[in-house]
């Protein structure tokens, strides 16, 4: 009885390296000889190799396998697909984010982006505008918005065109570059940095670039990019119109804030109050209807009745794409505000690791447990960051890629409203090997054949995952050693677990409430071992590097009890944690062995921050706590 459990132990197990890594034919080809040689050994009786080959022949035979086993799996598909979000973002490949959900991470894709650097130009842009801006918020402070001169100046040295190419007039500055120009604005005034942030997204330029007619960018585009003319991409979905024919509309706006006034106006239209937003260009020399009013060093237009043939409006179909792109550099560029807020934080905040660094017995100093928090989480999210403008400048889709970071975000406590990261259904949709091909084709019978294709091997790499999960959970040791390759392992394990959760979101039964709520956490589990991955492969001090990793790993410990607590309320779930989520946490003591070096890491990073942020009359912005 004991060999005969062995046996069936291991054919389940070669069962599911092959399937997970061979073909259909290749799998059945090597268990058919495995089979052999136990029957030649007399381990299994004659009977067990006949059900084989009955079961070979099912999955070998194309009209078989499609009629008893690809058409029930497709009904049980077309069941469970009522339940999930349909996708909603452009297809991608993924990036970063495909290896860590399929588990598939491998130590060189740590490595294989380059670190990002800022180039020549950049650093120039950065010690001349952007430093005079900077002079010129302290000179002329902003209340309640941007004045006109800091609103000209901004226009005319291009910082509205910071990402456009060079043959439109534009900076074609790196992602990493916009990234620090906005942060150094974002250490005298948040609100003229994240004005800057959004012109480089939602920008009229962008706009201009990729959804507007040819006859319109060749008039506009590098004029604007070159600051001979402004224009104004509004982002308010509240403009409708009021009368429409067949063929023309009119339009009403009523006092919609500008500091100046534009010569192009780009404004979201609605045709119907729940219908999607067209846009229509508007020239202001050349609209009577638009009159512009100026209080307080803040001014405001609006247009009554303006007249337009539909034909003008440009259609949501081609402003899609772009937009959802946008919205991915807007997140990424808003990241650059809450860096300086944190860096910020860290500058004004005053502890014992100030003054006595050189006393030789530090051991003695009070721990200020809140500055070191702040700066292990300054480092991992300078570390994200850095990836993800280092991915992003070098050709990879930013949309997922900015929802992690967007989620990282969100877990500071920060003070910006970013744009809403998207469901987890996404990241399956577009990081899955199988699962949007099958969603596509589950529909009838005539696609059918199309599904077989997919599904079979799905059922292989789910069950090769869930034997990768159950090794590591009673097999595989995890002894602390602060190295690389330890750190490594357990990003390995995470994304296997997390690849294992993810097939239970798709095809388990939870209330909605339930299925949402556990979307929420995975999201949050991918962007922490996303930060693992970029401390990982960061080049910080390696005191602090493992001291942050250290923190995740906690973070993740505590977030995997929360998911195994929340899934044993029945006892398939109950079941499904015994088997595969870890039971105790592998909680990383936090050491003081290293607090000099920490210490004198926070006095080198403040430095730092300061020259980053410049010696602007020591202006600081009020900000909250942010650890």
């Amino acid at each position: 009885m004991l060999s005969f459990a062995i046996v069936l132990t291991s054919i389940f197990t070669l069962l599911c390296l092959i399937i997970g890594k061979a073909s259909l034919a290749s799998a059945t080809l090597i268990l058919g000889l495995f089979f052999l040689f136990t029957l030649y050994l007399q381990w299994l009786p004659i009977s067990v190799f006949i059900i084989y080959l009955v079961l070979a022949l099912l999955l070998n035979h194309p009209p078989l396998r499609q009629r008893y086993l690809s058409r029930p799996l497709q009904a049980l598909f077309v069941r469970r697909k009522k339940h999930w979000l349909p996708p909603q973002l452009p297809h991608s490949e993924g990036w970063l984010e495909r290896k860590i959900i399929t588990g598939l991470i491998q130590w060189h894709h740590l490595h294989a982006q380059p670190a990002p650097r800022i180039n020549a130009q950049e650093q120039a842009f950065l010690d001349g505008p952007t430093h005079q801006l900077c002079q010129l918020i302290n000179s002329e402070p902003c209340q309640g918005g941007i004045n006109e001169a800091c609103w000209r100046y901004l226009n005319q040295r291009g910082f509205f065109a910071l990402s456009q190419p060079y043959h439109l007039g534009g900076h074609a500055f790196s992602c990493y570059g916009i990234n620090k120009i906005i942060q150094k604005v974002a250490s005298v005034n948040s609100e003229i940095a994240e004005t800057v942030a959004l012109h480089n997204s939602l920008g009229s330029a962008s706009f201009l670039q990729h959804c507007a007619p040819r006859e319109a960018q060749s008039i506009w585009l590098r004029a604007i990019c070159k600051g001979r003319k402004q224009a104004l991409f509004s982002v308010e979905p509240a403009t409708l119109v009021q009368q429409m024919t067949p063929l023309q509309g009119e339009l009403t706006i009523d006092k919609h804030p500008s500091p100046v006034m534009p010569d192009l106006l780009i404004l979201p239209v609605r045709l119907t109050a729940k219908g999607e937003e067209h846009y229509l260009l508007i020239e202001t020399e050349h609209c009577k209807q638009l009159s512009f009013t100026c209080q307080n060093q803040l001014g405001s237009f609006s247009i009554a009745a303006y007249p337009f043939a539909l034909s003008d409006l440009i259609c949501p179909e081609t402003v899609k794409p772009w937009y959802c792109r946008a919205q991915a550099w807007l997140k990424l560029n808003l990241s650059a505000l809450q860096a300086a807020q944190m860096k910020q934080a860290l500058i004004s905040t005053h502890s014992t690791t100030d003054a006595p660094l050189a006393t030789p017995d530090t051991t003695k100093q009070p721990r200020s447990d809140r500055l070191v928090g702040l700066l292990l989480r300054v480092a991992s999210f300078d570390a994200c960051i850095a990836m993800t403008c280092s991915a992003t400048d070098n050709g990879e889709n930013p949309i997922l890629i900015a929802d992690l970071l967007t989620n990282e975000v969100d877990h500071t406590r920060s003070r910006y409203v970013l744009p809403l990261s998207s469901q987890y259904f996404e990241y399956l949709y577009a990081c899955h090997p199988y699962l949007l091909d099958e969603y596509k084709n589950c529909q009838g019978p005539q696609q059918l054949e199309r599904f077989d294709l997919q599904v079979i091997s799905h059922l292989g790499f789910t069950l090769n995952q869930l034997l990768i999960v159950f090794t590591h959970k009673f097999f595989a040791r995890y002894p602390y050693r602060a190295c690389d390759q330890f750190y490594f392992k357990l990003i390995k394990r995470y994304s296997h677990i997390l690849a294992v959760l993810g097939e239970d979101l798709l095809f388990s039964s939870p209330l909605p409430v339930s299925r949402d709520k556990q979307q929420g956490r995975l999201l949050r589990l991918l962007s922490l071992i996303y930060a693992m991955t970029a401390l990982l492969r960061s080049h910080q001090h390696t005191t602090i590097k493992y001291s942050a990793l250290d923190k995740v790993i906690n973070e993740i410990e505590a977030l995997l009890q929360n998911i195994s607590g929340n899934m044993k309320g029945s006892l398939i779930g109950r079941l499904f944690c015994w088997l595969f989520l870890p039971n105790n946490p592998l909680y990383v003591p936090e050491s003081d062995q290293n607090y000099q070096l920490i210490s004198q890491e926070i006095a080198q990073q403040k430095i730092n921050f300061q020259h980053l942020c410049g010696d602007i009359n020591q202006a600081q912005p009020t900000s909250p706590s942010s650890d």
